[in-house]
């Protein structure tokens, strides 16, 4: 089996040294073709990173040397650790200014605010503004204040309430689930 060489000055001493001598001509081409490097003079404040080769030897079903192959890659003893991170592009998107007045409450809201059908209706549901209430039913005030022996399994399970109450206020009719 073939030794695969760690520096260029084994490929030269090695028995298959014009195998390693075209690979890495192939790989100079390669990288001239796709113009991976410019040649130009470096500034006093710049670091230069040195380059080396990477060898390897593909071998096929039975274990044959079927292709030399070689890299050209940046040192890396000379580089310095970093963390690379990559964000996805995102459009930036403007509402415009929050300078329009709603017809029916005075409300501000931005020019080119849209709802789920692609315009703009009013801030306020035309004038059917729900306010929030002030004076809470009695069977209310025990589960918020904690006196109703209910108000553990009621704090617990708020948001479901919450769902509840707000499909009733837009006409729907709950059922409960029978065996309850």
């Amino acid at each position: 089996m073939t030794e695969i060489p760690k520096t260029f000055k084994e490929t030269q001493i090695s028995p298959d040294k014009e195998k390693w001598d075209e690979a890495m001509s192939e790989e100079i081409k390669l990288m001239q073709n796709r113009k991976v490097w410019d040649l130009v003079e470096p500034k006093s404040n710049m670091k230069v990173l040195g380059c080396r080769w990477v060898y390897n030897i593909k071998h096929d079903e039975k274990n044959n040397a079927k292709k030399y192959k070689s890299r050209l890659v940046a040192q890396g003893f000379k580089q310095r650790s970093a963390r690379t991170v990559l964000y996805p592009i995102v459009e930036e998107y403007n509402c415009g200014e929050m300078d329009n007045l709603c017809l029916k409450c005075g409300g501000l809201y931005f020019r080119d605010e849209k709802n789920t059908r692609g315009i703009y209706t009013h801030c306020c549901h035309n004038g059917n503004i729900i306010e929030k209430a002030s004076v809470y039913p009695m069977e209310m005030k025990g589960l918020w204040d904690g006196s109703d022996e209910l108000s553990v399994h009621f704090k617990n399970n708020i948001r479901s309430y919450n769902n509840s109450l707000s499909f009733a206020s837009m006409g729907a009719q709950i059922v409960p689930p029978t065996g309850r």
